[in-house]
């Protein structure tokens, strides 16, 4: 996991199909992945594996070791992809009373075309290199130098309160993971990320503002995970190569019971997706602890609005959410 000694109880990882992915240090390139101008007391850079169309999600842990008390202030952790906004989360100090706080940032949220509020999950996708002139590689290489990067900030904030007018999100659906081939050979970028098909929410989301310490001058704590193929890591010495072996990833640690803050473990193996003969994503639950999982009817994404919404048990590719409260509903983030 990437942790910093000088702010203990702040722990981020990337969970790839579920699995906590294996990361390699890269100390030596920093430069190239957050520029000159940085403190390495705040800063955690991580190289991980990234293999074509694989599921995966930014897991955010404050543990009890966390410091709190000063200006009584809360946690804003900010999660970048590809160098775009995706989600934001708050934890206070009475979410550690109990426990570790834990949440899973596994979606976007955007509008679609109705102006309806969806959500969007992220897989790993293969960049797509083209032949282009002097102004292609120019405009591409600016893009490229966020692509292939996950990147979450931590600031210690005085948060103000919920936003009234909620703010536009309107953006592209899909994303652009075409980039000159010389572009994406200067950087050695090997994937980018793509974004599922949109899924109705079942609530509106909710807004928070807040006001991050002056006197911190920015975050207290940085993480960048750089992912790139198999390939990739092996040809920069991260990885030794062994043509039999598969993507390592540590085991996944036990299911956390939901807590003020967080969310419950997804499953690992407990369900395949597909693509049916429609288009449409299939999410089928393969859970061998009951029968009558095994037996779950196909979830498309056109029909989740039609779910209960007295069923706060919601199920999506594995991920468990809770929509009971603000304080628990994943779809809580700031602008």
């Amino acid at each position: 996991m990437a942790i910093l000694s000088e702010h203990p109880g702040l722990e981020v990882t990337v969970r790839v199909n579920g699995l906590t992915a294996t990361e390699y240090d890269c100390s030596y390139d920093l430069e190239s992945h957050v520029g000159e101008d940085f403190d390495e007391d705040t800063l955690c850079v991580k190289y991980i594996e990234s293999s074509d169309d694989t599921m995966y999600y930014i897991s955010l842990k404050v543990t009890q070791d966390y410091p709190w008390g000063y200006k009584d202030h809360c946690l804003h952790a900010v999660v970048f992809i590809d160098g775009q906004w995706v989600k934001a989360e708050y934890c206070h100090d009475i979410n550690t009373d109990s426990g570790d706080w834990e949440r899973y940032v596994n979606y976007r949220v955007t509008e679609d075309s109705r102006d309806n509020f969806v959500k969007q999950y992220f897989r790993f996708a293969p960049i797509t290199a083209v032949e282009g002139d002097e102004q292609r590689y120019q405009e591409d290489r600016l893009r490229a130098q966020d692509i292939g990067i996950i990147n979450v900030r931590i600031y210690r904030a005085i948060e103000t309160g919920a936003i009234d007018n909620i703010p536009s999100h309107r953006r592209p659906v899909g994303a652009d993971l075409e980039l000159s081939s010389e572009a994406a050979q200067e950087y050695g970028i090997t994937h980018g990320t793509r974004y599922s098909e949109p899924v109705q929410m079942l609530s509106t989301p909710s807004y928070g503002d807040c006001i991050h310490l002056p006197e911190d001058n920015g975050p207290i704590a940085e993480f960048y995970f750089v992912y790139r193929s198999r390939e990739a890591l092996i040809s920069q010495g991260l990885m030794p190569r062994d043509p039999d072996s598969t993507p390592e990833y540590s085991s996944p640690s036990p299911s956390p019971t939901p807590s003020d803050g967080g969310s419950a473990e997804p499953a690992a193996s407990r369900y395949r997706t597909y693509i049916d003969e429609n288009g449409n994503e299939v999410v089928d639950l393969v859970d061998s602890d009951t029968d009558d999982h095994n037996n779950v009817d196909q979830v498309q994404a056109e029909v989740e609005s039609e779910i209960d919404e007295t069923d706060l048990d919601v199920i999506f590719a594995g991920i468990q959410e809770y929509y009971a409260d603000d304080d628990k509903d994943p779809d809580y983030v700031d602008y």
